[in-house]
């Protein structure tokens, strides 16, 4: 059975869908919250959009699109195995998600960058990521699709949790990105981020982030494997040297 809601704010919670033409549809529906619900084998599994509008830890799997989002919350869901896992735009919050498997697991769908951040792509190579996203590098008319900094193991959050209680709209932003995550960035460090969001502030997943550095895997740009500072204190050296032997043959020279 398919819901189809627009101009409203339903609560949406483990619910089953399949083989429908859209398992949900939400439209003009701010505040809305679709969570723990599992979605397969649809033409689109889920389409959402509503300022404030929560989709959290769901189950997306075998549709020809997984998500369709418009300005909505997209967090700790996994999605996999279908023919493109989310149509996002810059109005999209979506960090924490677990893509894996998809023909493309991201489709920008206009020409502003989208921040898709924070989230596990099945894989920690650029490249490979890189090439199962659609935007501006497949058509210039698109926008950009920031994936970095990206989680290099999935959310072990972004799955149906049926025992949690049945949530209840309201018009503040969820914190539900709230804990700490393994994250590697464009350069390809490694580290660990805690997240602590404040209720106060609007909901986004670069705000309200502490990182916390564990021993960072970091790329060095310098010469040879060596890191800048490394660079300078090798030439302070050399140059100290330098000095020391043209003093000694000017002394002997005097001598």
């Amino acid at each position: 059975m398919a819901i189809n809601v627009q101009g409203s704010n339903p609560v949406i919670v483990d619910n089953s869908f399949s083989n429908l033409n859209s398992g949900v549809s939400v439209a003009e529906s701010p505040d809305s919250i679709i969570t723990d619900n599992t979605a397969s084998n649809c033409v689109t599994a889920m389409a959402v959009d509503g300022a404030g509008t929560v989709v959290e830890r769901n189950l997306v799997s075998n549709n020809q699109v997984g998500i369709a989002a418009g300005n909505a919350i997209i967090l700790h869901n996994t999605i996999k195995d279908n023919i493109v896992g989310a149509y996002i735009t810059s109005a999209t919050t979506f960090s924490y998600n677990n893509l894996e498997n998809n023909n493309n697991n991201t489709y920008c769908t206009g020409s502003t960058d989208v921040n898709a951040s924070y989230n596990w792509w099945g894989t920690t190579d650029k490249t490979t990521i890189s090439n199962t996203i659609y935007d501006n590098q497949d058509d210039f008319n698109l926008g950009t699709i920031k994936f970095a900094p990206f989680l290099t193991s999935p959310d072990l959050e972004a799955m149906p949790n049926q025992n949690l209680p049945i949530p209840t709209p309201n018009t503040s932003p969820p914190t539900s990105y709230e804990g700490t995550y393994t994250v590697t960035d464009q350069y390809g460090n490694t580290r660990q981020i805690t997240a602590n969001p404040n209720p106060s502030a609007a909901a986004s997943p670069t705000q309200n982030l502490t990182a916390t550095m564990h021993q960072p895997n970091t790329q060095t740009d310098g010469l040879f494997g060596l890191d800048i500072d490394k660079i300078v204190l090798i030439l302070m050296a050399v140059i100290i040297g330098l000095l020391i032997v043209v003093i000694v043959l000017i002394q002997r020279k005097h001598s």
